[in-house]
């Protein structure tokens, strides 16, 4: 695994919602020291982060409990709790604005490195600057290599039980399955058949308290290509489509899996009503389409047709 060019004791992360913009470079950069910044709302975030950190084999992992709002707050509790250091860096993808106004104050102060994660859609690219003074001076950035898999993925957002079928292209599909399950079956296990796919399971399952009680996410099928994670819906019936798309816009829920997730959904039927098209264009869920026999194999164009529509979104 490629490493960082950029050797730092200790990184300061900035940590907002989500966990896999301080989870990349962390697992990149590797410091010895790494500071998870975090507010009252973001603490469980934080535990999730070093939960799976520790998970990955990476220890030195502390807590800062910071002010959301309060810049010069933030600003005196940052340099309390980095104290002395070696060389620094601050990750600022995270967090609030006036968390990272206070981290590029400090930033300036002590001479030190910032780094900001592209992860927007298909990117994975960290950015690189060096503060002095005020002056901030861009110092290149890094594509990074694959770091994670996609229970790594899972655990980062704090599912640590959870059922899946790991695949692998020579696994045999269940017997006595109904037709709707064996189409469901050959699209994960197509995809999982493919290089361009790092990773696939099918069926996962996680569960978490919401506002509205205890609710579960249901996933026909995951895939990683490269860095980035892929859910898909595969229904071979009319019935139930809107329950797919309902399932893909939850897991894209903070309290579930974030909104950098990409979505498929893919069915048999070659219309879809305005309706249900319109929703899923709303919530930015890719529809498409891939036929099938009415045993549930599928047509053979349409598979490599399904493949080059996934990687082009997944990959930059």
């Amino acid at each position: 695994m490629a490493t960082s060019a950029h050797q730092i004791d200790t990184m300061v992360c900035l940590v907002g919602e989500q966990p896999i913009p301080n989870l990349l470079p962390i697992l990149h950069v590797r410091p010895r020291r790494t500071i998870l910044a975090h507010t009252h709302l973001t603490q469980q975030i934080a535990i999730n982060l070093h939960e799976t950190l520790l998970w990955r084999g990476i220890s030195g992992v502390e807590y800062l409990l910071v002010e959301p709002y309060d810049i010069a707050e933030t600003t005196q509790k940052l340099i309390d709790g980095i104290g002395e250091a070696g060389s620094i860096c601050f990750n600022i993808t995270g967090g609030t604005k006036p968390m990272m106004l206070a981290a590029a104050e400090v930033a300036g102060r002590r001479a030190t490195e910032i780094c900001y994660l592209q992860s927007e859609r298909s990117h994975s690219d960290l950015y690189w600057y060096r503060s002095n003074g005020g002056v901030v001076v861009a110092q290149g950035k890094e594509t990074l290599p694959i770091l994670i898999c996609i229970e790594t993925y899972v655990r980062a957002f704090g599912f640590q039980d959870f059922t899946k079928n790991i695949l692998v292209p020579s696994i045999d599909i269940p017997t006595g399955i109904d037709v709707h399950k064996q189409y469901e079956w050959n699209v994960a296990l197509f995809l999982a058949s493919q290089a361009e796919i790092d990773e696939a399971w099918h069926s996962l399952s996680v569960q978490n308290a919401t506002s509205m009680g205890q609710k579960q996410v249901e996933i026909d099928v995951v895939i990683r290509v490269g860095n980035h994670i892929g859910f898909i819906e595969a229904k071979f019936g009319e019935n139930g489509l809107k329950k797919a798309i309902d399932q893909l816009n939850t897991a894209s829920r903070p309290e579930f899996f974030g909104r950098y997730v990409f979505r498929f959904f893919v069915r048999r039927s070659e219309k879809l009503e305005d309706g249900l098209r319109a929703l899923a264009d709303v919530q930015q869920i890719n529809c498409l389409h891939l036929r099938a026999d009415a045993q549930g194999s599928l047509d053979a164009p349409d598979c490599q047709q399904l493949l080059v529509n996934i990687t082009s979104r997944m990959r930059p």
